[in-house]
């Protein structure tokens, strides 16, 4: 039996069942809450700088001019932050951040 572990990722040992059996998986829409990509993996996918990615699921600390500093809280609300493993939902709401940020614009590519 091949298991999809939704906390530690692919599991390809036979017999085990520490999370969901893949039929279970991809019956429904839990396939694209599944934890399978790091930053590093979901930041190559997407074509974005890593600490771009990083900074949105994990927050930033930043500088202000008097000196104090403040956090920014995250935008993208990470799949499992006890791995810090993106979901695929995830990558589709990285793709619409980066997308938001430059010159088209999201409103010109969904025609509005």
């Amino acid at each position: 039996m091949i298991v999809l572990s939704l906390t530690t990722g692919y599991d390809w040992r036979v017999g085990v069942t520490k999370g969901l059996n893949l039929e279970d998986l991809y019956s429904g829409p839990r396939v694209l809450e599944a934890p399978l990509y790091s930053v590093f993996e979901a930041s190559r996918y997407l074509q974005i700088p890593e600490n771009t990615l990083r900074s949105w699921v994990s927050g930033r600390s930043y500088s202000l001019r008097s000196g104090a500093s403040r956090r920014s809280e995250p935008v993208i609300e990470i799949a499992d932050r006890a791995t810090s493993l993106l979901s695929f939902s995830n990558l589709t709401e990285g793709e619409r951040r980066m997308l938001d940020q430059t010159t088209v614009g999201w409103n010109r590519i969904m025609g509005g």
